[in-house]
Parts: C-alpha cells; structure tokens; sequence
C-alpha cells in the first residue's frame, strides 16, 4: 500500500497555538449558535442538551484552569464529553481537535460561508487551520457568493481576535498523508 499526500487550501488562520481553555471559553460565549446546531442535527430537549453541554464546557475549563489532575482527556474518557461530539458535524471525539471542528461549525453557521477545520500533520505542509474552502458556485450560499475579499477579512479577523489569534487571515495550504 502507498501512502499518498493530499493538499487543502483555503483563506482563513492557523489554531495550533490556542490555548484549548480559549477553545472553550469560545464555545461558551457562542452556546445560542451550538443551540441552533444541535437542534439541526437532531437533538431533542435541546434545553436540556445545551445544559449538559454547558457542564462539560466548564469541567473541561476547569482541568485547563486548575491544572488537575483529572485531564481533559479523562473527560472523554469518562463519557463527559459525548453531549459535545454527539451533535457536531464532522466531529473528532478527540477533545482538542473535537473543539476546533466545532468551532468551525460556529463560524459557519454564524456567517453562512464554508468553513471547515483542517488538520495539519507532522512532516507536512501547513498546520492546523480554520479555512474559507474554496468551492463550486453553485455550493455557495448567496451572503457567500456576494462577499468581498475585504468582508471575508473582517469577519475572520473577528474570531481570530476572540481566540487571540495575532496577524490577517491569509492563503493557507495543508498538507495530509490518506
């Protein structure tokens, strides 16, 4: 069997230096938004789901806060973390790279054009990204297909501020091996 490489590319910014206690606090300032997504996806008693997403936000705040020894992984583990991945699309149910994925669903959903999370690889081009993919017109929502450059910056810029990510959105490739 060969392995091969494959390339995404996109206009968006880089993730792997955000502290994951960042990761959540996002998540938490943006719970009407993970609302609407899990009642899309399925979820019944969203109220009820939204509770239990809440919780596990603030255990696994607090393992990055207190410097436990109770790890976020151990959330997983333990199941905790399930009402998160359950209703995310595209999710990871690996807590780090679970967090951007849904992050990305935010931003999407906030602003109704593709984002997706792509995961760099070691030994590869390019490194852990949230990109504005580029896509078929006919794909693209019609805010999407309207949208200037300078728009797309700004509304980048915006979440990249709110993670603390310093600099301008910009062309990025990621490189994988499949």
């Amino acid at each position: 069997m060969s392995m091969r490489s494959y390339f995404t590319s996109g206009y968006g910014f880089e993730t792997y230096d955000v502290n994951p206690s960042v990761f959540i606090d996002f998540l938490l300032n943006h719970m009407d938004t993970l609302k609407k997504i899990v009642i899309e996806n399925g979820g019944e008693e969203p109220d009820s789901i939204m509770d239990n997403i809440r919780s596990s936000l603030e255990k696994a705040k607090k393992c990055f806060i207190d410097d436990c020894d109770y790890d976020v992984d151990d959330l997983d583990d333990d199941g905790e973390m399930d009402w998160i991945w359950e209703y995310f699309h595209h999710c990871t149910d690996d807590t780090y790279y679970g967090f951007v994925h849904i992050i990305a669903n935010v931003i999407e959903k906030e602003t109704n054009i593709p984002v997706e999370f792509c995961e760099g690889q070691e030994d590869c081009v390019g490194c852990d990204s949230i990109l504005v993919v580029d896509g078929q017109p006919w794909q693209m929502s019609d805010t999407y297909r309207q949208m200037t450059k300078e728009m797309v910056d700004t509304l980048l810029k915006s979440y990249m501020e709110e993670l603390g990510i310093e600099g301008s959105p910009t062309y990025i490739e990621v490189e994988a091996y499949g």
